[in-house]
């Protein structure tokens, strides 16, 4: 069988899950024997690992409307020459940029873009809404990260059901539970019940929510800990409603662990808070690692993980216990106002802390559920599509 030469297009390997994604995919069509080529326009600092060839542009970030128009046009051109230098069978991107970089840059190649998020929520402006369905209108394909998130490129940007397809993000499940990275516990790590949360910290993982919550929890159960993984620009926000709440000896900021792997596996609860995903990547990972899950049912992603069998367009408004987590009712978008929010947020984490039979079978669930995301399934789907 041939190999096929891939590109993937992609802002920079750091820093999201886009950046993260087209790393990872680099690795698995690389591992099956694809020829790839990583083509970035900032390659000055990766902390995602990669495979293949890595082609950097060196037309990272924008001074000003003028510079962006400049860069572009220099990024068209520049990949243009890249698709038919090498020959390519097909070019995938991520993200707004890349994607209309792909389209405008032409060729003979497969052009693919990628929707990572559930774009209606981000309530785009006249402008960006247009050149995100001008880009999938030109593709060959629009790849969307759920099904939620293919039925808001059909619905809000009136995009062709034939134009779009969903394939999930892999789970290299081998991968992270070989992550053998020291993190050294502190000696009473565990005495307690440890809950852990992992992502940017932006307005958009509403970890706040999850901060007001524990206070309930701590007041009745001494022997909780919330660990935060990730840093962005809410931290220092955070860290001052943690001292503020007198959540200091309970609540702990990790910051950016790039192999976090080895301390989610020690803890005893995942919970993510997000106001709205594309997937939710992290909820496969902790189900990887035997973690049970606790998520907002915000859009999209973390029904059709946790609950695939329901109705995937349904959105919980209280507690549903789904055969894979806990889905728990949208959380409030604004800060000021959470109190009528959490009830059943804390409702769940108190039913994993106290019923070791359900922490059990979740377990066991969580890492049922991970094995439908393996990287040999999204190989094939991918490879289908090009």
């Amino acid at each position: 069988m041939t190999m096929a030469k891939i590109g993937l297009l992609i802002t920079k390997l750091n820093g999201g899950g886009a950046e993260r994604t087209a790393a990872n995919l680099s690795c698995l069509f690389d591992e099956y024997g694809e020829e790839v080529y990583l083509i970035t326009f900032d390659g000055s600092d990766i902390t995602y690992p990669y495979k293949g060839n890595l082609i950097d542009l060196s037309l990272g970030i924008n001074k000003n409307i003028f510079d962006a128009i400049k860069k572009n046009i220099k990024r068209i051109i520049s990949v243009k020459k890249i698709k038919k230098k090498y020959n390519l069978d097909v070019c995938i991107s991520f993200l707004d940029t890349p994607n209309l970089v792909n389209v405008l840059s032409g060729g003979k190649c497969k052009k693919i873009v990628s929707i990572r998020n559930y774009l209606s929520l981000e309530k785009p402006s006249f402008i960006r809404k247009k050149l995100i369905k001008f880009a999938s209108i030109k593709a060959d394909k629009t790849v969307c990260i759920s099904k939620n998130v293919e039925y808001d490129m059909r619905d809000f940007f009136k995009i062709k059901e034939e134009k779009l397809c969903t394939i999930y993000n892999p789970v290299d499940i081998e991968k992270l539970l070989a992550m053998e990275e020291d993190y050294i516990f502190d000696e009473d790590f565990h005495h307690y019940f440890n809950i852990v949360t992992m992502g940017r910290l932006t307005y958009q993982k509403g970890q706040w929510n999850l901060i007001y919550a524990m206070k309930d929890i701590i007041e009745r159960h001494h022997n909780v800990r919330l660990y935060i993984l990730g840093d962005g620009e809410l931290k220092n926000e955070l860290k001052e409603l943690v001292a503020k709440l007198k959540l200091d000896d309970h609540v702990f900021f990790l910051g950016f662990i790039s192999n976090a792997h080895k301390f989610l596996r020690e803890c005893d609860l995942f919970v993510l808070t997000s106001l709205f995903e594309g997937l939710g990547n992290v909820i496969l990972e902790a189900m990887a690692l035997g973690l049970p899950v606790i998520s907002s049912d915000c859009k999209s992603g973390p029904r059709e993980i946790i609950a695939p069998n329901s109705n995937i367009t349904s959105v919980c408004e209280s507690m549903e216990i789904g055969e894979y987590g806990i889905l728990v009712n949208q959380f409030s978008k604004d800060k000021s106002n959470v109190d009528n929010n959490l009830f059943y947020l804390k409702e769940a984490i108190e039913m994993i802390y106290l019923d070791q039979n359900l922490k059990v079978k979740y377990i066991k669930k969580s890492r049922m559920r991970a094995n439908d995301f393996s990287k040999e399934k999204v190989y094939n789907e991918w490879m289908t599509l090009i």
